[in-house]
């Protein structure tokens, strides 16, 4: 007998914290799980509208809530409730208020969200206090760089489950990579460890640089978003706006080189999916990177806080011999079957079951 499982996701989707809660959800699914994510009322629709293959899965619902009282009632029916953000960490203690201990209380945590904000401010504390805020409540996070995180802050260390990438979306075609270097990277300027305009420096240097030789693809922000911040797409770029998992994963099978420039990443999902895809990444050393990228053999990992570090890394990949640019892919390709949706849905269920059980 297997937990009726809650998430709490107040967000409209898209990212790679929601792209993981909901590829994970489908997976519990497919072990035999009730399992249900619950949206704030504002973003729901939105969300739906990002996950269009959720109707594919009869025992997965995606629920709207109102307020903490409203979610109460829905997670009256459910074994474990599980927050995946700082915020729905808050609205899990109000369930908790409401209902006690007649149900589990679980936190995925996908950051250290105290390092989204200013140190001291008050959403920097709110972020902080999350943690500590439901005693008892069994956390867990996919890569050890947050466990420690937590740890070090906290004094709690949080259990490890499996990171995954969902296959029947991110997977390598060979006819579909462009015949000259096709560098892609994701740009979101209302992100700001993201780092949008770093990223935008270096794609225009490189657009310089190698001009004809190369085509690019710029995605996670509009035309006007860009303008909005003083950005505009480089020369020798496309920008393709705001996409879905179906887009980002085109993108990606299209490219040769991936750029992820933020300034940290507690994992890097897109970049492992760009690995999945055929496509070797640059990733920040900071951070959880280091859970697979192997600087030189399947990705480059470079301080994003030195573009010369970063520029040295694109121009010795684009300057390879189409062989040794074959042997980097292979190795991403292969560094990337080791995660999937079933390794990482049978780790957290083993947690939720452990969990119900006391």
């Amino acid at each position: 007998m297997f937990p009726k499982i809650l998430f709490v996701l107040p967000s409209k989707g898209g990212g790679g914290g929601p792209n993981s809660v909901f590829q994970e959800a489908c997976g519990l699914h497919d072990l035999g799980c009730s399992v249900s994510i619950a949206i704030n009322g504002k973003n729901v629709d939105l969300f739906r509208q990002n996950y269009p293959e959720a109707e594919r899965y009869p025992r997965l619902t995606i629920v709207g809530y109102p307020d903490r009282i409203g979610l109460a009632d829905i997670a009256s029916g459910y074994d474990v409730i599980c927050a995946t953000t700082n915020d729905s960490v808050y609205d899990a203690k109000g369930v908790k208020d409401v209902l006690g201990d007649s149900i589990k209380y679980a936190y995925y945590v996908q950051d250290y969200e105290p390092l989204f904000y200013a140190y001291g401010s008050e959403q920097w504390k709110r972020c902080f206090d999350s943690y500590e805020l439901i005693p008892g409540c069994q956390m867990f996070a996919k890569t050890d760089w947050i466990c420690q995180a937590v740890y070090e802050n906290h004094g709690i260390r949080p259990a490890r489950v499996q990171a995954s990438i969902d296959h029947d979306v991110y997977n390598y075609k060979h006819e579909d990579q462009a015949l000259k270097p096709t560098l892609a990277a994701m740009v979101r300027p209302q992100t700001p460890r993201r780092a949008a305009q770093r990223t935008i420096r270096v794609l225009q240097e490189l657009s310089t640089l190698f001009s004809t030789q190369i085509d690019g693809y710029i995605f996670g922000a509009t035309d006007e978003m860009l303008a909005k911040a003083g950005l505009a797409t480089p020369a020798s770029f496309t920008n393709l706006g705001l996409l879905k998992r179906s887009g980002v994963a085109d993108v990606l099978r299209k490219s040769t080189l991936f750029l992820d420039l933020s300034d940290y990443q507690a994992f890097g999902r897109t970049a492992l999916e760009a690995m999945a895809s055929g496509c070797v990444p640059i990733v920040p050393k900071l951070g959880g990177t280091d859970e697979f990228a192997i600087h030189g053999k399947n990705a480059f990992v470079v301080d994003t806080r030195d573009e010369t570090d970063i520029l040295d890394a694109a121009w010795t990949f684009l300057e390879m011999s189409d062989a040794d640019r074959t042997t980097m892919k292979m190795e991403a390709l292969s560094t990337a079957q080791r995660y999937s949706v079933l390794g990482a849905a049978i780790s957290e269920l083993q947690l939720f079951r452990s969990l119900a059980q006391r």
